[in-house]
Formats: C-alpha cells, sequence, structure tokens
C-alpha cells in the first residue's frame, strides 16, 4: 500500500483507492447562521460552488431568508476555528457554528 501523508486526511474529503485498498475519509459537517448582507443570488450561487479554501472549508449548501435577514450555511470543514476564519474573510459574524451530523450517506 502506498503512503498517504497523514495531512490529506485531516484536509479532503477523498476516496483513496489501490488494487487492495480504499480508504475514504470524511470532514466533519457545520451549520452556521449569519446575516445575509444583501448578497445577490448570484453570488450565493457562486459561493456554492467554490472549490475549497484555505481554510479547508466547501460549501454542502446554503439556506436563507431575506424577509427575517439570515443565512444558514451547511459546511464541510476540518474544525469549527476554519468554519469561523472561512466566514471572516468574506466579513461575515456567525451568530452561532455547530458540528452536526446527517442522515445523508452520499
Amino acid at each position: 500500500m502506498k503512503f498517504v501523508p497523514p495531512v490529506l486526511f485531516s484536509l479532503l474529503s477523498t476516496t483513496f483507492k489501490n488494487n487492495e485498498t480504499e480508504i475514504q475519509t470524511k470532514l466533519p459537517k457545520f451549520l452556521d447562521v449569519h446575516s445575509l448582507k444583501d448578497v445577490d443570488d448570484e453570488t450565493l450561487r457562486k459561493l456554492q460552488q467554490s472549490p475549497i479554501d484555505e481554510f479547508g472549508v466547501t460549501h454542502d449548501n446554503m439556506m436563507y431568508n431575506r424577509e427575517v435577514d439570515k443565512m444558514y450555511c451547511l459546511l464541510d470543514a476540518p474544525n469549527k476555528d476554519a468554519v469561523l476564519k472561512h466566514h471572516e474573510k468574506y466579513g461575515f459574524k456567525c451568530e452561532w457554528i455547530m458540528e452536526i451530523k446527517t442522515t445523508r450517506t452520499n
């Protein structure tokens, strides 16, 4: 079996395969809430499709309600601090961040 550096396990959600072994790693999921801050729908779509960032964060889903100015982000991230830094980079202050489990298997 080939050596896989430990950093790959902490930063990526991926599957490593060789002829004998398959190792799958999954990042924890986090849910957070913050103000929508007049972000338009096109920007939200671009954020949804953005690649993994320098903090190891990717968007799984984003839900929002303009009437109450709330946005909920479901993110894959290595830890809570990465989620916080990801939001700070874009000028968002989270009201709360919580690690969660989901029933989705894919």
